[in-house]
Order: C-alpha cells, then structure tokens, then sequence
C-alpha cells in the first residue's frame, strides 16, 4: 500500500470514529453523568488524589454513598453519613469533621466509577486504539472491496 492511500485510510478512519463516539458522548454523557477530576484531598486514602470520578445524576441515594453536592461555591464529593428531618450529613473521608447540613436540592448525583487518572488514560487509550485499529480495517476492506 502506498503512502497516500494509507493516509486517505487514517483519515476516513478517524473522521469515521469522530462522527460515531461525539455525538453519542455529547448527547448521552451529560444528561446522566458527570465526570470530574479530584483536585481534593477530603476523600483520601478511600480515593486517590486526582483520580477519576464519574456520578450519576440521580436523587436516589443512601447512607453511605458518595455523593455529589453544591455547597455554594463549588462541586463537592462527600460521603452521606446520615439524613435528619430533610437535610443530609455529609463528611470527606480524610476529614475529621463532618460538613454543614445540605439540603435535597443541593444533591446532584452519587459515585458510580472512580479510578486513578492512570488507570482511566490505561483503560479509555486502549479501548480508543482498538476501535480504530478495527475501523481503519474494515475501511481498508471496503476501499479495496474486499
């Protein structure tokens, strides 16, 4: 195969893999998930700093859970300790106090994934390698009409 057939392939590929994962992500991520970055160490040893956090926006959450809350200023992750007469109790875990009492409105959503910023680059790299790998062959296969 010459060079610039390899580079019409890369690029159909690419474009290809663009067209299907965006979209998809940027309609369907947003309204259900977010994903964020720790910059904290409130959460520590539980969760690694920096790590890779993915909430659900949901309001169905239980004691024990890792929520998603606004306190005013800011998106926090904290564990929910306790709910008393409609407000939630919340605490880091690295802390040794708890926070001030949130109410349900404040609530966005609770931990479903965290992993280490490694891990997460490891796994998604990996996953993006193999679907273009796959799409650049099977362009390659139709190109040539295979």
């Amino acid at each position: 195969m010459n060079l610039k057939r390899f580079l019409k392939l890369c690029v159909i590929t690419v474009t290809a893999t663009l067209i299907i994962l965006i979209p998809f992500l940027w309609s369907f991520l947003p309204q259900y998930y977010f994903i964020s970055t720790a910059n904290g160490e409130s959460m520590q040893p539980t969760l690694p700093l920096n790590g890779i956090r993915v909430y659900k926006m949901t309001k169905e959450i239980e004691v024990g859970d890792v929520i998603l809350f606004d306190d005013g200023t800011e998106l926090v992750g904290h564990r929910l300790l306790n709910v008393s007469y409609g407000r939630y109790y919340c605490k880091g875990d690295g802390n040794a106090h708890r926070d001030f009492a949130i109410s349900g409105e404040q609530i966005k959503g609770k931990l479903v994934f965290s992993c280490s910023r490694r891990a997460f680059n490891d796994f998604f790299g990996g996953i993006i390698e193999v679907s273009i790998v796959g799409l650049f062959l099977i362009t390659r296969k139709i190109t040539r009409g295979d």
